[in-house]
């Protein structure tokens, strides 16, 4: 399903799928086995006591790795868990995500081309695309389709960590009004902010979710955010 969001509707449509994240777990049996091949691999190659670290950063008892790693009846993996072990293992071992298989093909994705932090103004990696992660594709996606990673709450504290994404790239921001994009404007600067349209002729406010705004600026281009997901 495909979401037109606006700044106040885009908190409260995604409120109930954020307090699920603590408990939802990809869902194919598929999915599920190269998971725990994942991180029984990641494992292996820490070595020593590296189970325990593991449910040390993710404020478990090592009992639960071992749960995870059952072969016999093994406990799920949450999202917000396998997020954890992600930053845990860091940069330099491969993301679970890309190593999912559903009926054994490869799950559609999307580069992750940068991050939004402090103000919701975005940051794009300096690295070839081909080098970029990737996250599952949702629904809606397609070949333009890229994401950024939301860092901390200026889009709200549920979606701290989770991905914009967006596409419809434009110069003309006027289809857009009233909708959650990707802005860059003419000094440089890349926000995530619900445009408005402003009292002057051709210039733009942009309303942030907790109802500041920056008025009055002119937009370079925009890209429709379509949709936002935790990325698994």
């Amino acid at each position: 399903m495909e979401i037109a969001i606006t700044s106040q509707q885009f908190i409260a449509a995604f409120m109930a799928r954020a307090k699920m994240e603590t408990s939802s777990a990809p869902a194919s049996a598929r999915q599920e086995a190269a998971l725990r091949q994942w991180l029984r691999e990641n494992l292996d190659k820490m070595g020593r006591n590296a189970r325990s670290k593991l449910a040390h950063a993710m404020g478990k008892q090592r009992s639960v790795i071992n749960k995870i790693l059952d072969e016999q009846k093994p406990r799920k993996i949450s999202a917000g868990e396998l997020r954890t072990m992600e930053e845990f293992f860091g940069a330099g071992a491969p993301r679970a995500t890309d190593l999912i298989r559903t009926d054994g093909v490869r799950m559609p994705s999307v580069r992750v081309v940068g991050y939004a932090g402090a103000g919701a103004e975005a940051h794009f990696y300096n690295v070839p695309e081909a080098d970029l992660d990737v996250v599952p594709a949702p629904p809606g996606a397609g070949p333009e389709t890229r994401a950024i990673q939301i860092r901390g709450v200026s889009l709200g504290r549920p979606f701290n960590r989770w991905y914009a994404y967006y596409r419809d790239h434009r110069e003309d921001p006027e289809p857009f009004v009233g909708e959650l994009c990707v802005v860059g404007l003419f000094d440089d600067r890349v926000l995530i902010k619900t445009i408005r349209r402003s009292k002057t002729p051709g210039y733009y406010d942009l309303e942030s979710s907790d109802g500041e705004i920056i008025s009055n600026v002119r937009i370079k281009w925009a890209a429709r955010v379509f949709f936002i997901g935790p990325g698994y």
